[in-house]
C-alpha cells in the first residue's frame, strides 16, 4: 500500500461523483482529520495506525473498530473510492491529483517537499498521477506539470457545511539557507 499519509487532513466537498468524506462505516461525515501512527516497536505500533477525529464529534483510534488506514473498508477506503476506479470511467468533469514524497515504485528529487495538505502551489507537492480536466484551474494543472517553486502562505479553507480552517504552508529550511 502507498505510504501516502503521515497525517491527513481531508475537507470534502459533497457533490454527485464527487470526493465526499466517508468514516470507517462508509457514513458521510463533513470532514474528519486522521494522523497515522508512526512504527514503534517499544508500543507495538506497525505504522498503521491511526487516531481520527470528525465533525460529528466522535474520536478514535484504529483499535475501536479494528480497521487499519490500509484496510479496503476503512476510512481512507472509503474516502478515495471515487478515484479508485479506472480514469475512463470517471465523469470528463472530475479531476484528481495524487502527490508523495515517496510515490510507489519511484525515488523522488530532493527538490520536492516532503508534503501532505493543501497549498499545492506552495509545498513543491511531487505529483505522480492526475486526471485534470483540460478547463480546469490553470495552477492545479500547472502543479501536474511540475512548475510550481516552493513558496509559503496561509489559507483559509471552508468544509461543504461552513467549517473554517487554516491551512500553513512554509519553506524547507534547506532552501531558505541556499537563497
Amino acid at each position: 500500500m502507498w505510504r501516502i499519509f503521515l497525517m491527513v487532513s481531508l475537507l470534502c466537498w459533497s457533490a454527485d461523483g464527487q470526493v465526499t468524506c466517508r468514516d470507517h462505516n462508509n457514513g458521510e461525515v463533513d470532514w474528519y482529520i486522521m494522523y497515522k501512527a508512526p512504527k514503534l516497536n517499544n508500543i507495538g505500533t506497525t505504522g498503521l495506525e491511526y487516531l481520527y477525529t470528525d465533525s460529528t464529534g466522535k474520536t478514535e483510534t484504529s483499535k475501536s473498530h479494528n480497521k487499519l488506514i490500509d484496510d479496503p473498508n476503512g476510512v481512507l477506503a472509503n474516502t478515495l473510492r471515487p478515484i479508485f476506479k479506472p480514469t475512463t470511467s470517471m465523469p470528463k468533469d472530475f479531476g484528481f491529483i495524487t502527490y508523495s514524497d515517496q510515490p510507489p515504485g519511484k525515488t523522488v528529487p530532493q527538490k520536492f517537499g516532503h508534503s501532505k495538505g493543501e497549498h499545492l502551489l506552495d509545498i513543491a507537492a511531487f505529483p505522480f498521477d492526475h486526471q485534470i480536466p483540460a478547463d480546469f484551474h490553470k495552477e492545479l494543472i500547472d502543479v501536474t506539470e511540475k512548475k510550481n517553486p516552493p513558496g509559503e502562505g496561509m489559507q483559509d479553507l471552508r468544509s461543504a457545511a461552513g467549517g473554517v480552517f487554516r491551512s500553513f504552508a512554509k519553506h524547507n529550511i534547506e532552501s531558505k539557507i541556499s537563497s
